[in-house]
Formats: structure tokens, C-alpha cells, sequence
């Protein structure tokens, strides 16, 4: 029986390409580090408190005194509703989850399936991206005989769950030696995004390129590439977010390097060539909950307000976290549900009127997610 062999998408190439006081930003790195999914309990989590009170206005008996009152009160109620709308996923129907090759390197069973379909009703998901290969430093794609089986999954989920997008998840791990994005490599990778629409019947492709770097032209002719040889298929990438944010306001991870960002112009160039963009907010080494959340809605807000600026339909998904701790870039006690959801939150306060380019949460992943996570998922932020 073939090891089944999963990368983790954790932007791990920028904790090792950046770890604190070594390389520079701009140096390559190579990370093709393979997980095998397992499942676990869940860490310790959490809880944010905190609510909005309403004041207490005393009652008045002439007109004028109730005029004024009643203005008074309708300001509080709009103030207040729109506060509770900002607290909540901008779209309540719209969420995404990773799913591992154990449903897509084996022959689907039809059971299963129905399951996992109310699961990802019950926690309002609508987006899945779903495990098909890994670009190999010997440019062959990994586990291509089981690419069958991935089309047999495809026709049983997208049967049982129409509404939904099933994204075919490509890994490039970039290590600027064996692979890179030449334009030989763009040629291969687009290739196996249109096998994975046409072929095996996949509603789009979610490239996973690790690490991108600012301003990498490269990177951007690739989604040109593909963008051409899938038409009106949908594509979404996954990046990294700005580890390390030029504001002084927000916490700076300890292990990444200063000026580990994209710009806002590059944001955008990405933005103008995908349909959805997932934001990889993990991995950040920080030991306390509280700096996690603010980073988080730095995240938020930044990518949020440079979509906004083009008006364009770009879909932006936040990452959330549960696998197992990894010391010292994860700690599950640090980066989990809570903590993370809290960020998506105050980041859709912060974002304004930009907040509307948050479409929702991926949750990685979904062979590390137990019961009390699921249920954690929906009270802090899939169902509020």
C-alpha cells in the first residue's frame, strides 16, 4: 500500500527562509516537508468577552422630550446593529475547509461523503479544497495514479453537495533549486489544472505555491498561465500573509524577518488574476493568544482595503488553524479557534466598508479537526 504523504499548508518555507537574525528576505528556500494527517484532541482554547451595552435614558413626557429621545434611540439602534453585523462573518453561507488525499487517493465511498457534506452544511462551508498532487523536485507530479479516484470523489461530493465549489489543491514548493516557476514549470503546472477541471471534474484549482515572494514576477505568470488554460473554471491561491507588519501597532512574529510583507500593489496584481485568495495565518511562533488576534486582523484589514481599492469580485478566505503543536513556530494554546476567529472579528470592525471582501474562514484541516473544534467553529464564528 502507497504512504500516503500530505504537505501541510503552513507557509512553512518563510519560518525557515526567515527565521529571525539569519537570512535575508530575499534569499531561496526549499521546503518539501511531507505530513501525514492524524487526528488528535483539541488545545486548550481562548475565550474572548466583551459586549455592548445600551444606556440608560431615562423616560420624558412632553413631545419635544420624546422626539428627541425616540432620535436618540434610533441612532443607538443603528449604531448597534451595525456594530453586531460588523462582529459577524460577512457571509454566513460562506466558509472554506482543506480535505486531505484519504478522500481523494481512495475510491469514494458515497456514505462518507453525505457525511461530510452535513458537516460542512451544519458549519456553513461551502468551499473545499481538496487534496490532488505535489510538484516532486524531479518535476513529476506525486501520486498521479490516484487521480481517478480523485475524479470518482469529484462526481459523488459535487452530486451531494451542488452548491458548493470543489477546489483540486496543487502544492508547488518552490525551493529555487530543483523547482522553481520557469517557464517550463508554468507550463506544467497549468497543464494539470486544466486535467483537473476537464478530466476529473473539478469546479476549479487552489495553487499552493511556497514561499512567493514580493513583487515575483514569476508567480504572477503562472496564474496568467493558468487563469488562460482553465477559461471560466475558477482559481484561487493561496499566500502568505504580511508576516511582519511595517505598523508598530501590531505584534511582529519572532521567528520572521523584518519586511516579510507584499506590498499593496502586489496584493492587488494577485487579486486581478484569481477568484478567491486564502490568506496561510499560521505558523507565527507567538506565545501569547492576544498578539495572535491582532496579527490576525492586521491580516484582515490590510488584504480587505487593498481589494476594495480595485472593485473587483475577489473572494478573501482567512486561515484558522487546528492541527497538532509544532514548536516553536505553532502553539495550538497560542493559534486555534478563539483566538483566530476573535482576529477575524475585530478585523472586519477595523476593515470599514471593506469588510464585504471577507467572504469567511478556510479551517486547516479538516483530518486534524475534532468534535469540540467543530463545535468551537460555529459558536465563535461559523454560526453567531
Amino acid at each position: 500500500m502507497q504512504r500516503r504523504r500530505q504537505a501541510r499548508a503552513t507557509g512553512e518555507g518563510f519560518a525557515k527562509l526567515f527565521s529571525s537574525g539569519s537570512e535575508s528576505p530575499g534569499a531561496p528556500i526549499g521546503s518539501s516537508r511531507f505530513v501525514t494527517p492524524s487526528r488528535r484532541s483539541s488545545p486548550s482554547q481562548v475565550k474572548p468577552s466583551g459586549g455592548l451595552a445600551l444606556p440608560n435614558i431615562k423616560p420624558a413626557f412632553n413631545r419635544t422630550v420624546l422626539a428627541a429621545v425616540g432620535s436618540v434611540l434610533f441612532i443607538v439602534f443603528v449604531v448597534v446593529a451595525l456594530g453586531s453585523l460588523r462582529s459577524r462573518p460577512v457571509d454566513d453561507g460562506v466558509n472554506a475547509l482543506w480535505l486531505g488525499d484519504e478522500w481523494t487517493y481512495t475510491p469514494a465511498d458515497e456514505s462518507a461523503v453525505a457525511s461530510l457534506v452535513e458537516r460542512m452544511r451544519t458549519n456553513r462551508v461551502d468551499r473545499l479544497f481538496a487534496w490532488i498532487t505535489q510538484l516532486m523536485p524531479d518535476r513529476v507530479w506525486f501520486g498521479e495514479e490516484n487521480f481517478a479516484a480523485a475524479g470518482q470523489f469529484a462526481a459523488i461530493f459535487k452530486a451531494a453537495y451542488p452548491n458548493a465549489l470543489l477546489y483540486g489543491w496543487i502544492r508547488i514548493p518552490v525551493d529555487g533549486v530543483s523547482i522553481t516557476l520557469d517557464s517550463a514549470a508554468q507550463n506544467q503546472i497549468a497543464a494539470i489544472s486544466q486535467r483537473i477541471v476537464d478530466e476529473l471534474g473539478f469546479d476549479g484549482v487552489l495553487l499552493h505555491v511556497d514561499p512567493i515572494l514580493n513583487e515575483d514576477e514569476a508567480y504572477l505568470a503562472l496564474l496568467r498561465q493558468v487563469r488562460s488554460r482553465i477559461g471560466s473554471a475558477s482559481l484561487a491561491a493561496a499566500v502568505p500573509p504580511d508576516w511582519t507588519p511595517v505598523s508598530v501597532d501590531v505584534p511582529q512574529p519572532p521567528l520572521i524577518a523584518p519586511g516579510t510583507i507584499w506590498d499593496t500593489i502586489y496584493k492587488q496584481r494577485v487579486a486581478l488574476l484569481v477568484d478567491e485568495i486564502v490568506i496561510q495565518t499560521y505558523n507565527t511562533g507567538f506565545d501569547n493568544p492576544i498578539d495572535y488576534t491582532r496579527w490576525i486582523a492586521y491580516q484582515v484589514e490590510s488584504y480587505t482595503a487593498a481589494i476594495a481599492a480595485l472593485e473587483v469580485a475577489v473572494n478573501l478566505f482567512v486561515g484558522i488553524p487546528t492541527y497538532d503543536a509544532d514548536p516553536p513556530r505553532f502553539n495550538p494554546a497560542v493559534e486555534n479557534i478563539a483566538s483566530a476567529a476573535a482576529g477575524l472579528r475585530a478585523g472586519v470592525s477595523a476593515a470599514g466598508d471593506a469588510a464585504r471582501f471577507l467572504r469567511g474562514a478556510a479551517l486547516y484541516a479538516e483530518w486534524t479537526t475534532d468534535e469540540r473544534e467543530w463545535e468551537a467553529f460555529r459558536s465563535e464564528w461559523a454560526v453567531r
